[in-house]
């Protein structure tokens, strides 16, 4: 018997595919692309975009480092500062992911208590960010394409303000003006710890507040009830002014006096530092002031007491360059002693006031109240050069006239310090132009 087996091409081995199953699979591959691609795209784009902003976080992150150490003093409420990237040295960003930057800024500014950092940049592909975004608000969305350098500008002030200044290799990647003074910030509250010193002369220097004492680094406020200088502060929480700025130092007076205390009990001499008064102040008076206040007197300045001439019937104040000088008034002293009688020249706005060989003071004329701030309500003493052992006058300044007493008369007293250079201004503090806006000091 025979069998016989018919093979069909059904049961034949395929050796691969056919033209409809490869048209299919390709199809299938085209499908997957176009949807793929874009996602592709987008991943690639978004990722060297967020690389971007990372870039400009840590350029953001080492400006701040620059300001919080003092290498840049902005302190200015009303200026917007701009700061070129390439002034900011970072471990790693210098250029961002798609090229090198051609003008990039970091944007500071400052409204008194903390900073508020901003960022805006372009690079040579024409990436970049065309608005002054706040860098806690920049991400990927903010990032543009086909900018030009002329996109990005330097000249807007932020929120209202007046003033633009730019760090940049031009300058030396210096703040014009600027000095190598240290602004620390507070590690608990974030904020900065500002030198109450540099805010009070780069606001009395725009004001144009100051008399300057010769080629000296003494600046004077100047002015009256026409003209009232920015100068109130709050010391031992009481009211004191500024007389003025020596070198780093701020020297103030209080405003109330403290009546009816001789310089001396008796009829000796003049001398400052043998005297009731300056023992008196720096005793009996300073025992009453705060530990904090204590804390902010600098005992080491040198104080200068001017020289006199004595002219008709008044004397005059004359020769600052010739004046007495004492460094923090005696030694172990705390340091609290009175205003020089040149202090009260240097304060007055009149015109004619600042004769290089003296002046005599007049009611009508720059002893004014109109014209002198400094001028005391009260016949008050000052601190007079040392006129030797057998001199028993001391200068006083009464009803706008400066001229002399005898030591062992009673008069008022407005006791004098300095202040240390590292003395800050606090978070509230005012701006100095009233007794209810005064500058608050702390240590």
């Amino acid at each position: 018997m025979y069998v016989i087996i018919i093979i069909g091409d059904s049961m034949k081995k395929k050796n691969g595919f056919t033209l409809i199953e490869l048209l299919a699979v390709i199809i299938i591959l085209g499908i997957l692309m176009i949807i793929a691609i874009p996602s592709v795209t987008r991943y690639i784009s978004d990722s060297r975009k967020a690389a971007y902003v990372d870039t400009a976080k840590e350029i953001v992150g080492g400006a701040r480092n620059l300001v919080n150490e003092g290498k840049l003093e902005m302190y200015d409420t009303d200026t917007t500062y701009y700061i070129e990237s390439s002034c900011i040295k970072t471990e790693n960003a210098s250029k961002s992911p798609y090229g090198e930057f051609t003008k990039a800024y970091v944007v500071v500014t400052y409204d008194g208590k903390r900073y508020t950092y901003y960022w805006t940049s372009n690079d040579d592909a024409g990436q970049g960010i065309k608005n002054i975004i706040r860098v806690d608000k920049l991400d990927i969305e903010n990032i543009e394409s086909d900018l030009k350098d002329t996109d990005i500008s330097t000249l807007r002030g932020i929120d209202g303000r007046s003033k633009t200044v730019v760090v940049s290799d031009a300058n030396g990647c210096k703040k014009e003006g600027a000095n190598d003074a240290k602004i620390p910030i507070d590690g608990d509250t974030g904020e900065q710890n500002v030198f109450a010193i540099d805010t009070i002369e780069t606001s009395a220097q725009e004001g144009n507040q100051f008399n300057r004492i010769g080629e000296t680094d003494i600046y004077i406020f100047k002015g009256g009830t026409n003209n009232p200088p920015a100068n109130y502060v709050k010391f031992n929480n009481e009211d004191w002014r500024i007389i003025g700025i020596y070198g780093n130092r701020i020297k103030i007076q209080r405003v109330a006096t403290i009546p009816n205390l001789q310089f001396y009990t008796a009829m000796t001499t003049n001398v400052w530092r043998t005297s009731y008064l300056k023992t008196y102040l720096n005793t009996t008076y300073y025992d009453t002031l705060s530990a904090e206040s204590k804390a902010m007197i600098d005992d080491t300045a040198e104080w200068n007491t001017g020289d006199t001439k004595y002219k008709g019937k008044a004397y005059e104040t004359y020769n600052y360059a010739t004046s007495v000088k004492w460094k923090g008034i005696d030694t172990g002293d705390p340091g609290i002693a009175l205003m020089a009688s040149y202090e009260y020249q240097y304060a007055s706005n009149g015109s004619g006031c600042l004769e290089t060989t003296g002046f005599e003071y007049n009611n009508n004329g720059c002893g004014s109240t109109s014209k002198n701030w400094l001028r005391p309500s009260t016949t008050s003493w000052t601190i007079s050069p040392v006129m030797g052992p057998t001199h028993y006058r001391v200068i006083h300044i009464y009803n706008g006239y400066t001229n002399s007493d005898d030591v062992d008369h009673a008069l008022s007293v407005a006791p004098a310090v300095f202040l240390k250079s590292t003395v800050k201004l606090a978070s509230n503090s005012g701006n100095g132009t009233s007794t209810t806006d005064a500058y608050i000091f702390k240590q």
